[in-house]
């Protein structure tokens, strides 16, 4: 069983979970409605205020957040994210850590309720099937939701698939 309080995101080995995270979510100081149906309060790196109100911080659209409660919303929710993905998948922690992190993503923005119910995703991951998993990720709507890759760039679902297929993060160029 994982411990929650063993988990700290700010360690070495997340470093590349974190930066995928911030170029996904990006940052943003105020609240704002997000673009889904219907809009979610958000702010700071992609926490949802909507689903996960936090006490002491008053939610509406516009409002600030400083920098300590942006870095201290984040670490939070990168920690649930790594730890809901690391003890509801019963496979996840016997995954390559690239596809970990691929699976850690997802859960960051869907929720683990969302990630789970990728049922067919996640039994290809389980076999290896590799290319299965793409299939099913790329055939998802969330895929097309939230794949921005405006100009040709890849967006997050591409880079989630390639984490997937390739077990590794692309060489540092």
């Amino acid at each position: 069983m994982v411990d929650i309080r063993q988990i700290d995101p700010d360690a070495p080995r997340w470093t590349r979970l974190t930066a995928q995270l911030l170029i996904d979510e990006g940052r943003r100081n105020r609240i704002y409605a997000d673009t889904a149906t219907p809009p979610r309060l958000t702010g700071g790196v992609g926490h949802n205020f909507t689903d996960r109100p936090v006490p002491g911080i008053k939610a509406a659209k516009g409002l600030p957040l400083t920098d300590r409660q942006i870095a201290d919303l984040f670490y939070i929710d990168r920690r649930g994210a790594i730890f809901d993905v690391a003890t509801r998948i019963p496979f996840a922690l016997s995954l390559a850590p690239a596809r970990f992190d691929a699976l850690a993503n997802m859960a960051f923005n869907l929720g683990i309720g969302g990630l789970l119910k990728f049922r067919h995703l996640l039994a290809a991951m389980e076999r290896g099937d590799w290319a299965a998993a793409v299939h099913e990720l790329d055939d998802s709507i969330w895929s097309h939701q939230i794949d921005d890759g405006v100009g040709g760039r890849i967006g997050r679902a591409d880079r989630i698939a390639q984490l997937i297929t390739d077990g590794d993060y692309p060489a540092e160029r």
